[in-house]
C-alpha cells in the first residue's frame, strides 16, 4: 500500500509550484512591511517618514514610556494634498489614520472644533476598509490606545468644564517691570483674555509703567518694589515673592497666575504662550505648575547655591535645581495657597545677608 506516498508527493509538488504569501489585508495592515514615505517639495528639505519609526514612536507615546508623540510626522502627513493622502492610504492606511488621531488629541485642548473634525476624518478613513483589514490594523497599530486617550481626555475636559470658576477669576498676570517697552501688551492681552483678568505691574526701577490702552475688562494694579541691601541681586524675584506673599495672606488669587518678565516675548515662544492662555480660557488646562520659557538652562550647583537653598527652604538641597530661562512660569491657585509660609520666608531671606559659602559672590552695579 503506497497510497500515502502518492498523496504526500502530490502535496509536495503543489507546495513547490505555488508560492505561499500573506493575504492582502495582512500586507496593507503591515504597510508592505518596510514602507517609506519620502517628501520632496519645492523649497523644502528632503523629509523621510518610515512607517516602522512612526509606529514605534506612537506605540512608545501611548504606552506612557516618556516618549513624545510623533507630532512632526503626523502633521507632515496631515499637510499632504488630498490625492497624496489617498495614495498613502492605499499603501499604509494606519499611518494616515493615526496621524489624524494624534492631530485630534493635540488640538483637543485649544481648538476642540478642529479636534472633532480630525477625529471624524480619521475614523471615516478607517471605516472605508473591510472588517478583516480594520481588525488587523487595530491589532498591529496603537489605534485603540489612541481612541482610549481621546475618550479619557474628553471626559477629563468635561469634568474641568463643570467646575465653577473661582470668584477671584480665571487668570492673574504678574509683570516684573524695569523700564521695558510694554506696547506688546496692547496686542497680546486682547487675544489672550476674553473675560475679566487682573494685571499686576511691579515697578522695580522707580519709573511708572506706561501701558497704553488696554481692554476695559482687564484690571491694572501698579506697585513699586524697592530693592535695597543687604542680600544679593533680587531682579524679578522680589516682585514675584511680593505678589506671592500678599496673595497667600489675602487668599485673593485667581485660578492661574502667570509670572512674566516685562519683555516676556523675548524669552518665550509667543505661540506657545498663546496656546497656554487659550487653554485657560477654554478651561482645559489642568496643571499645578508650568514652565513658560523657551530655553532650557544647564543645571549647575555650588556651595553658595546650596547655602541659599538651605537658608530659604530650611533643609539641605538633595539634587541640582533645573529649569528654563528666564524665570517665567504659571502656577495654579492651590499650589500658591498651600505654600504661603515659604513665600514669606523667601521674601524675608532676600533682605538678609548672604549665607556662609557666598563669600566669592562679586558685587555688580546695575544701571536702571
Amino acid at each position: 500500500m503506497r497510497w500515502w506516498w502518492i498523496v504526500l508527493s502530490g502535496q509536495a509538488l503543489r507546495c513547490r509550484s505555488v508560492r505561499q504569501a500573506p493575504d492582502g489585508a495582512e500586507v496593507v495592515s503591515a504597510c508592505f512591511f518596510a514602507y517609506v514615505l519620502k517628501l520632496d517639495m519645492p523649497g523644502s528639505n528632503h523629509h523621510t517618514i518610515r512607517a516602522s519609526d512612526f509606529q514605534r514612536k506612537a506605540a512608545g507615546f501611548y504606552e506612557d514610556s516618556g516618549l513624545p508623540p510623533p507630532l512632526l510626522e503626523a502633521y507632515w502627513i496631515l499637510a499632504l494634498p488630498e490625492h497624496f493622502q489617498e495614495a498613502v492610504l492605499k499603501e499604509c492606511p494606519a499611518m494616515v489614520v493615526l496621524a489624524y488621531l494624534l492631530g485630534a488629541e493635540s488640538k483637543l485642548y485649544t481648538e476642540p472644533q478642529v479636534a472633532a473634525e480630525l477625529y471624524d476624518v480619521g475614523m471615516g478613513l478607517l471605516q472605508r476598509f473591510e472588517i478583516r483589514t480594520r481588525s488587523l490594523i487595530r491589532e498591529s497599530w496603537p489605534i485603540d490606545a489612541a481612541l482610549g486617550r481621546l475618550r479619557a481626555a474628553h471626559e477629563s475636559l468635561q469634568r474641568l468644564g463643570s467646575k465653577s470658576v473661582p470668584s477671584t477669576g480665571l487668570v492673574d498676570i504678574v509683570l516684573a517691570y524695569c523700564n521695558e517697552d510694554l506696547q506688546w501688551l496692547q496686542v497680546a492681552l486682547p487675544r489672550w483674555v476674553e473675560g475679566t483678568a487682573r494685571l499686576y505691574v511691579y515697578e522695580k526701577c522707580g519709573t511708572p509703567a506706561v501701558l497704553g490702552l488696554l481692554p476695559a475688562h482687564i484690571q491694572v494694579f501698579h506697585e513699586q518694589v524697592i530693592d535695597g541691601p543687604p542680600g544679593g541681586r533680587k531682579d524679578e524675584c522680589s516682585a514675584y515673592l511680593t505678589h506671592l506673599s500678599r496673595a497667600a495672606m489675602t487668599r485673593d488669587v485667581a485660578l492661574y497666575t502667570l509670572f512674566l518678565q516685562a519683555d516676556a516675548l523675548n524669552h518665550v515662544w509667543p505661540y506657545y504662550l498663546h496656546l497656554v492662555m487659550r487653554s485657560i480660557q477654554l478651561r482645559s488646562l489642568d496643571v499645578s505648575f508650568l514652565h513658560l520659557g523657551q530655553s532650557r538652562m544647564v543645571a549647575s550647583t555650588s556651595e553658595c547655591k546650596r547655602a541659599i537653598f538651605k537658608q530659604v527652604m530650611g533643609v539641605d538641597q538633595q539634587k541640582m535645581a533645573s529649569g528654563y530661562c528666564c524665570a517665567q512660569f504659571l502656577v495654579r491657585q492651590d499650589l500658591i495657597l498651600a505654600q504661603g509660609e515659604l513665600w514669606f520666608r523667601a521674601l524675608k531671606a532676600m533682605d538678609e545677608p548672604l549665607p556662609a559659602g557666598c563669600e566669592h559672590v562679586r558685587c555688580q552695579l546695575v544701571h536702571s
